[in-house]
């Protein structure tokens, strides 16, 4: 499955100027042809998990779910699909033709930036941000497809900061709408 995503992304161009990686993984495949959606909306990320319950990592997650939808949108654009940010989470029934992303950032692992920084991006200390995604039929509400995007944050001059986590989560819901529109019954 993974070789067929890589495959995918780089046949269609979804994969980062000389990388081939992907920053999805799909969970539930495509379960009807995404050729009915002219729109898509990505939606604000909602927070679960135990990382919520530190105020600081809190605060961060909270910027993220709202720089990360703006940011997907961008490449959905980039991609040549049309997208727009906005709606309420799970605001997703009776809009017809419309995609809706939707999901929560579930895992927000800073990692050490000491360690990223003494190891000058080694992988020592390295961060990790996912978020579970799902894809909404605007017209339905049901799900059609979902699975996860992730990020992560490792070395740098500074040790690194979580605008990379959050860009490779973008990339990575953007890269999961297009591989979901390429494999779609």
């Amino acid at each position: 499955m993974t070789r067929t995503v890589a495959l995918v992304l780089l046949a269609t161009g979804l994969a980062a100027p000389g990388c081939s990686r992907a920053y999805f993984r799909l969970s539930q495949p495509p379960m009807v042809s995404f050729s009915q959606f002219r729109q898509v909306e990505v939606q604000p990320l909602g927070m679960e998990g135990e990382w919520t319950s530190n105020e600081k990592l809190r605060a961060a997650g909270g910027e993220a779910s709202v720089s990360i939808p703006q940011r997907a949108v961008a490449y959905l654009q980039n991609y040549g699909r049309f997208a727009s940010a906005g709606g309420a989470p799970g605001e997703a029934a009776n809009r017809p033709g419309v995609l809706v992303v939707t999901g929560s950032i579930y895992e927000f692992n800073p990692g050490s930036r000491a360690a990223r920084w003494l190891a000058g991006g080694y992988g020592a200390g390295y961060g990790r941000l996912t978020a579970r995604i799902q894809l909404l039929d605007g017209g339905s509400g049901q799900v059609v497809a979902g699975g996860d995007a992730f990020g992560d944050v490792s070395g740098g001059w500074g040790g690194g900061s979580f605008g990379q986590a959050y860009e490779e989560t973008a990339r990575g819901i953007a890269q999961l709408v297009m591989y979901c529109q390429q494999v779609s019954p």
